[in-house]
């Protein structure tokens, strides 16, 4: 089913829903840039309460079937009002975001004038009943609430079996028809779903249609109070209002262990209503356990470390402490990491996640890009307010290693004897080629070195195949090295270490490291970075400005597509004449010596010109370029705007036969070869 017959689906089961229920006089719309029926703006897809960059890139995500979204998400995320939510709503919400737009095209077709639903004169007729797997999804006597005579407004049900791994909805259920289901618009954010149910045992359910219940009510709607659980004396005193004093404690001695080898993903594809007349069974079997082994007793509320040392559960011996040295920071002392440990910081009340560390509980771990260099024993700081330092990861986190930090690659070969007639403090000078183009380089050696990276290496000269050379003074008696640069390692290199010595990487791996051959020895292969660069595609040193780099570059920087001033527009910049076709894409960047210094767009996104299908039509194209962002709306992240000067041509593809290549070619002729950088080097060379 389409994604806008879905939503048109759920916007009218909210409408009927509200129509039926004895409520206040309500808006259907109140002409703010919130959505109906709903509690969020327009464009606040993740729910946070804040429309920014991330909403923008969960649009984006979800467009190219890397992310997913319920029904209220969808509502949120079709900011141009056209009941799909693609990526023309991922750059509105990027406008929106830098303000260059103050409202989103879909609030201009919300009605001019508010409708009213008006109170009923009387109560309508119908039952309010529970629905769930303890009865099938379906409507029965033996779970129908009855108004709760001391709570005006207010349906109760005593008695509730539930076990931890139960869910249920509220339905309004009138005889003959389709039952209503409670949550707004359509939630499939059933009660249980995410771990609500903390024990098994026996409840009382009290249940306010209006969602007003107090704080500790699901969505205002829903308060379960335990009689009988396994942990806890059963309260027996009367419950009007939910009691925050004497919540059970979730029963730890006789809930299964999760099974962490094959963890489903949840299913959040937009799940239909039950249909009464035929009602199968729920698929509860993609549900994992929740990992109630380690989660803390209730009121011990804190920061804690969740991660692959606590197979992403809760766990009190993780728990981090106030750092009476730092106000508003938390550490913990002795964890031991390896480089393939990854974790966050989330903070805990009752046993449950209340918020996660990184923002709006981003997948972005620490340890999972790299960050953990070295097996060892690490202090962990952390900083809620991520006001951390520049080496803090995402100003939240900082990993200092207790050890004298280890190489990350076993090696079987017994390491030499070091130099003993070295004099102390006696240094030698090593070399680096970077053969590979990683634009950096820093040398790392043990022992008594800095920590990881290690100390930043000097740039020498270029060798005669365009390749920086760097050169850095270490210690005599060093027994290690390791050369790095912009992610990429070296193996450990523990043999010919003398002064003068040079190595060069090969494009071969030991493991995740890059292999290195001494200048002056003869590989096991032979080395490619030893053949003639195409020089032609590298400006001279000094050749500083904007640069297109494309597929039609091989993402490499070429003088031929070097942006000029535009002088009918001040900080503008142009080319023009570029031939695009619908499957190409680019970046601009700025270069010095030869080197990219800055990316467009903002933090290096894979975000190219052409990725999204800009380019509607193979044609000849004037490409400007506004590296302050300034661009109109039409402008791509107001950064790139690219005006057709042909007709327009069609972007289907000609099914006709390709002709035979001219085998008859004249001594001079060229012809043109590509190579795609699937494993991001970042440069090439043939």
């Amino acid at each position: 089913m389409k994604r806008t017959t879905k939503l048109v689906s759920v916007l009218l089961a909210v409408l009927i829903a509200l129509s039926s229920f004895a409520i206040l006089p309500i808006s259907a719309f109140d002409h703010s840039s919130k959505a109906p029926g709903s509690s969020y703006e327009f464009g606040d897809v993740n729910r946070d309460g804040v429309v920014d960059i991330i909403d923008a890139t969960l649009v984006q995500k979800y467009s190219v079937n890397r992310a997913t979204l319920d029904n209220e998400q969808k509502i949120l995320g079709d900011v141009n009002g056209d009941g799909e939510v693609d990526i023309l709503d991922a750059t509105l919400v990027q406008k929106f975001v830098v303000n260059r737009i103050s409202k989103f095209p879909v609030e201009d077709k919300l009605p001019t004038e508010p409708t009213t639903i008006e109170e009923p004169t009387e109560a309508p007729e119908g039952d309010y009943y529970i629905l769930g797997t303890m009865n099938g999804w379906s409507v029965s006597d033996d779970y129908k609430l009855t108004a709760n005579e001391a709570a005006d407004g207010e349906f109760v049900f005593t008695g509730l079996k539930l076990k931890t791994t139960d869910q249920f909805k509220v339905a309004y259920s009138v005889a003959g028809a389709e039952p209503k289901m409670w949550f707004p618009n359509g939630y499939n954010d059933n009660y249980g779903q995410n771990g609500e149910i903390t024990a098994d045992g026996t409840y009382d359910l009290y249940f306010r249609p209006d969602g007003q219940g107090g704080e500790d009510w699901f969505k205002g709607v829903i308060y379960l109070e335990a009689k009988e659980a396994p942990t806890a004396e059963p309260d027996t005193t009367a419950k009007p209002e939910p009691d925050t004093t004497a919540k059970p404690e979730p029963d730890t001695t006789v809930k299964p262990e999760p099974d962490t080898t094959v963890k489903p993903e949840p299913d959040t594809t937009a799940k239909p209503e039950p249909d009464t007349t035929v009602k199968p069974e729920p698929q509860t079997t993609v549900m994992p356990e929740p990992d109630t082994t380690v989660a803390p007793e209730p009121g011990e509320e804190g920061y804690y470390i969740v991660g692959t040392m606590t197979d992403w559960g809760i766990n009190p011996d993780y728990k981090l402490t106030a750092n009476e040295a730092a106000e508003g920071e938390y550490m913990f002392t002795g964890l031991n990491l390896t480089p393939t440990d990854q974790f966050k910081v989330v903070y805990s009340e009752d046993g449950l996640v209340a918020k996660t560390w990184y923002p709006e509980g981003m997948d972005n771990n620490f340890g999972q890009n790299g960050e953990i260099k070295a097996v060892g024993v690490y202090d962990i700081y952390f900083r809620p307010d991520g006001q951390g330092g520049e080496d803090w990861f995402n100003g939240v986190i900082y990993a200092a290693n207790q050890d004298e930090p280890q190489p990350t690659e076993e090696v079987t070969t017994a390491a030499p004897e070091p130099d003993t007639t070295a004099e102390p403090g006696e240094t030698i000078t090593v070399k680096f080629t970077d053969a590979l183009g990683w634009g950096a380089a820093n040398v790392y050696y043990w022992p008594n070195g800095a920590e990881w990276p290690g100390t930043a290496m000097t740039k020498a000269e270029v060798n005669d195949y365009g390749q920086q050379v760097y050169t850095a003074e270490i210690p005599a008696d060093v027994t290690g090295i390791i050369f790095n640069g912009n992610g990429n390692q070296t193996v450990d290199i523990k043999t010919d270490i003398a002064d003068g010595a040079q190595w060069y990487t090969i494009d071969e791996k030991e493991g995740d490291n890059y292999k290195v051959v001494l200048v002056g020895e003869v590989p096991t292969e032979e080395p490619k970075p030893t053949d003639e660069p195409d020089t032609t595609a590298a400006p001279e040193p000094g050749s500083e400005g904007y640069y297109i780099v494309g597929t039609m570059t091989d993402w490499g920087i070429n003088p031929d597509y070097k942006l000029t001033a535009n002088e009918a527009a001040e900080g503008e910049y142009m080319f023009t004449g570029l031939n695009l076709t619908p499957t190409d894409q680019f970046k601009v960047v700025y270069s010095e010596d030869g080197l990219v210094a800055k990316t467009w767009y903002p933090e290096g996104m894979d975000n190219n010109f052409g990725q999204n299908g800009e380019i509607k039509a193979v044609g000849v194209y004037d490409i400007y370029f506004r590296p302050d962002g300034q661009g109109g709306e039409d402008w791509f992240n107001g950064v790139i705007y690219a005006a057709n000067q042909d007709e327009p041509q069609p972007t289907e593809e000609v099914t006709t036969a390709a002709p035979e290549p001219d085998t008859t070619a004249e001594p001079g002729e060229t012809i043109t070869v590509k190579f795609t950088d699937a494993l991001g080097w970042g440069a090439a060379n043939v």
